[in-house]
């Protein structure tokens, strides 16, 4: 059996049969009904007002004023309008003459509120406000979720603000209102009380207490600083050539005292120390020269004394720690040195790698040089004594020199004056003595103070001297072979050069390069000795010793190659080197017989060395 379902519904067009369709019609139906309906409604058209409508102002008490309330406080509920719920009550009046309201402002008119198209503008009728005491109580706030604690600086509730704003209300019932821009946040004294700033909670404060943070440096950490201050203070005190030379001469007395020997003399002591790194920011530059007295047994007898200053006291300690680290041999007695320290930048400091070549002589050299010449002058005019000093180096000298008379002569390390006594003495019309050691030189005036001669000295190294005259002759015993480098050496040579008329000579007597070290024996028969330490290499010490009442005293020359020699000769302008055996006296080998003589000519310890300067002619 089949059922069919019949339905009226099939009479609508298809898009009519939804519900979607139907509610919307519906919708629209009863909207349009709506539309033409509430124009009739009483009271919805309310008849206009065409002319503006005077009202009176009412100016409220202070008393008054404080009752009103507070719009912008949190958790108060302005009351509705017994005429219209859904509105505010106006507390003012939209015109009138402002004196009321503003008290000390000029009387005027408010501006029309703005109208919308050409309806006349909105009027409102003014009704008195309630007595605060009908006013509801406020309202309780929701509670707040609870969230992470934040502390803040507590802020004091708002001061009441003199009657010269315009009344809150005005602001809330007509946004287009513009209040009167106060003048400055913070009233006159004398209409309204001091306000207290507000105390920031100590909690929330984040300086840290007093006692955190100190209110000034540590002594200690200033007391610090001034000490590295001072490490890094030039002071000249006891730099200069001749402070040095005192020092060692007040050292040197009061080591022989100490080690109860007047003959004791000083050596050489060579070491080496870093350069200091925290002077390499400064690249601070210096020479120091320490005096050091050692016992019998190897220890150090006080403390070491700085002879020169480098002028930076941080200098000066390096080369205090350097001696402090040495290791000093037990010899059985008293020992005496004087270690010199030359410090500049760029011996441990990043810089140009051209600056590690060897420098010019520096003070340090100078001073050590003349310090160590003006200890040992006494002895070594003793030493002129010698039969091979007589008879040998000064026979050889002066055949090499040749005729002086009317000659200009500069006599270059003169020592005491033995050879310039001599050339003036053969005839010489002028001669000049120098010598880097004032002792020296005072031991040569004293000569010339006691038989005169009308010799002049000077006290200079030659390789500071400059041009001083234009001479026949420059001569000069042991001078070259004091020059531990080529630079030195040629400095020299350049000063001898410079000192030469055209055509004049230069004439020297010199440690002899080339003696093998294996025959420095045979010197000991001649009343000296030889000794090196290592093989012979561009700059290696050589040192010679004498003997002298008692004691020995050194002197230390330095080993460069006769290549070398020449070199430096030829640079300062020299076209020829010319180097000379030696000779022996007709006195000596009387005396002393042609045997005692041959390990002389066969290894002869000196040698004797001669050039020209080119003449005008030959320019």
């Amino acid at each position: 059996m089949s059922y069919v379902l019949c339905s009226d519904s099939g009479s609508l067009t298809p898009p009519l049969r939804q519900p979607l369709a139907l509610g919307t019609l519906a919708s629209a139906g009863i909207h349009g009904l709506l539309w033409l309906l509430v124009p009739l409604w009483p009271g919805a058209n309310p008849p206009r007002i065409t002319t503006p409508q005077t009202v009176r102002v009412v100016q409220l008490s202070p008393e008054q004023q404080r009752q009103l309330p507070q719009l912008d406080s949190p958790g108060v509920l302005l009351p509705h309008s017994a005429g219209n719920p859904s509105s505010f009550q106006p507390l003012i009046p939209k015109t009138g003459s402002g004196a009321e309201l503003f008290p000390g402002s000029p009387p005027g008119t408010f501006p029309p509120f703005p109208s919308a198209g050409n309806s006349a503008p909105y009027t409102f009728s003014l009704t008195p406000p309630p007595p605060p005491s009908t006013l509801p109580p406020a309202a309780a706030m929701p509670p707040i979720a609870k969230g992470p604690t934040i502390k803040a600086p507590a802020t004091p509730p708002p001061a009441s603000r003199p009657s010269t704003s315009a009344p809150e209300s005005l602001v809330a019932t007509n946004p287009t209102f513009q209040p009167i821009p106060e003048l400055s946040p913070t009233p006159t004294p004398s209409t309204a009380p001091a306000i207290s700033p507000p105390t920031p909670s100590p909690e929330a404060s984040v300086t840290p207490p007093a006692g955190d943070r100190p209110s000034q440096i540590p002594p200690a950490a200033i007391a610090h600083l001034q000490s590295l201050k001072q490490q890094f203070a030039y002071n000249p005190n006891g730099t200069t050539q001749g402070e040095a030379i005192a020092s060692t001469k007040d050292w040197l007395a009061a080591a022989q005292t100490t080690a109860k020997s007047s003959q004791l003399l000083w050596k050489k002591l060579d070491l080496t120390t870093p350069y200091p790194k925290l002077a390499c920011p400064s690249r601070l530059k210096g020479n120091a020269t320490i005096g050091i007295v050692v016992d019998p047994q190897g220890k150090v007898v006080g403390d070491p004394d700085v002879i020169q200053s480098a002028g930076y006291p941080i200098l000066n300690q390096a080369a205090l720690a350097a001696i402090s680290a040495h290791r000093f041999e037990s010899t059985g007695e008293y020992q005496l040195f004087l270690a010199g320290f030359r410090f500049d930048a760029s011996q441990g400091c990043p810089g140009d790698p051209a600056a590690q070549i060897d420098p010019p002589p520096s003070l340090r050299e100078e001073c050590l040089m003349s310090a160590f010449y003006d200890a040992i002058a006494p002895q070594f005019q003793q030493s002129r004594a010698l039969p091979f000093r007589h008879h040998v180096e000064a026979y050889t000298y002066l055949n090499l020199i040749g005729e002086v008379t009317d000659q200009r002569i500069l006599d270059l390390a003169c020592g005491e004056g033995t050879y310039s006594r001599l050339l003036k003495q053969r005839g010489a019309a002028r001669v000049v003595g120098v010598d880097i050691s004032a002792q020296m030189i005072a031991l040569a005036q004293q000569a010339e103070a006691t038989q005169p001669l009308g010799i002049e000295y000077i006290v200079c190294d030659v390789q500071a001297l400059g041009q001083i005259g234009d001479f026949d002759q420059v001569v000069a015993s042991y001078l070259l072979n004091h020059a531990p480098t080529r630079e030195q050496l040629l400095g020299m040579c350049q000063t001898i050069f410079a000192n030469l008329k055209p055509g004049g000579r230069f004439v020297s007597i010199n440690n002899h390069l080339e003696q093998p070290p294996e025959t420095y024996g045979i010197c000991e028969q001649y009343g000296f000795t030889k000794q090196i330490s290592g093989d012979l290499r561009e700059g290696t010490p050589i040192t010679v010793s004498f003997p002298s009442e008692g004691s020995v005293f050194s002197i230390e020359d330095y080993y460069l190659s006769q290549d070398t020699y020449e070199c430096a000769l030829q640079t300062a302008g020299f076209p020829q080197v010319q180097w000379h055996s030696l000779s022996i006296s007709p006195e000596g080998l009387q005396v002393f017989g042609a045997d005692f003589w041959q390990d002389c000519l066969d290894y002869p310890p000196i040698i004797g060395i001669s050039c020209q300067k080119p003449g005008a002619s030959d320019s």
